[in-house]
């Protein structure tokens, strides 16, 4: 089940660049190889479908699970401190997540929920009263922005450079329907974030409180960051989600003649 593991990639898993990544509470899983390269650290348990490769002073502090492991400099498996198993390790189906729920929930919101051109925002938007606003192209965030509880769904790339967000509901925090997500940020993020097709970069110092599930490739860049795993497995709006405030409803519950 993909939403067992902190980070998730259908592909590769490319954890290169010095510093180090802490994931607290998870496991990182890649279909395709787990790759380090530099003089990386991370923190955690690891699992690979194909292989285990290390490039340079990096290492792993944690249990690793693959069919093989390979290198130069400080190679794999011998820079790896925990358990190591060489075995097969099936893939894990990435989740196809049926985001019409979600667009149909925006649209109850007008232009506050549904947006139809890229957008950049260095200030805040106004906030849905559903919860969840569907760009239809790309988005860039930057600055010290704090979203407090929203979800927010591109059709393009998330490049999300600044800002605190944490998703609204049961639903997801970042979703990028056909691109890929970037987030560089130091700010902390609370829930799922999710490439539908595309892959995901992960860099800055920021905490993130929730998942990775990456279709494509998983990237780690830069310096020193954590993933604290909580498993964030998103309820839609048909299904029972939450979906904001909404008028009184009165029935009846009981009659006599």
């Amino acid at each position: 089940n993909a939403y067992d593991y902190a980070v998730i990639s259908g592909g590769n898993g490319n954890w290169g660049g010095n510093g180090s990544i802490t994931i607290s509470n998870g496991t990182v899983r890649s279909n395709g190889s787990f790759l380090m390269n530099g003089g990386g650290t991370v923190v955690a348990n690891v699992e690979s479908s194909v292989n285990v490769f290390g490039n340079g002073n990096c290492e792993i502090i944690g249990d690793v699970t693959s069919p093989a492991y390979t290198g130069a400099g400080n190679k794999f498996p011998e820079a790896i401190d925990g358990v190591v198993t060489t075995e097969p390790v099936p893939l894990v189906t990435i989740p196809q997540i049926d985001l019409t729920p979600y667009y149909n929930e925006a649209t109850k919101d007008g232009w506050r929920g549904v947006y139809n051109f890229d957008q950049i925002w260095t200030n805040l938007p106004p906030m849905p009263p559903h919860g969840i606003i569907w760009i239809n192209g790309s988005l860039k965030v930057a600055g010290n922005l704090n979203f407090g509880n929203l979800t927010i769904m591109t059709t393009g790339n998330i490049d999300w450079q600044g800002g605190s967000i944490t998703n609204f509901g049961t639903y997801p925090a970042l979703v990028s329907r056909d691109g890929n997500i970037s987030i560089t940020a130091n700010q902390e993020i609370g829930g799922l974030i999710y490439a539908k097709t595309g892959g995901v970069n992960k860099g800055g110092n920021g905490l993130l409180r929730g998942q990775i599930i990456s279709n494509g490739e998983f990237r780690k860049v830069g310096g020193a960051s954590a993933i604290y795993y909580v498993d964030s497995t998103p309820t839609p709006p048909a299904d029972g989600g939450d979906t904001g405030p909404g008028p009184d409803v009165i029935g009846i519950s009981a009659w006599s003649k």
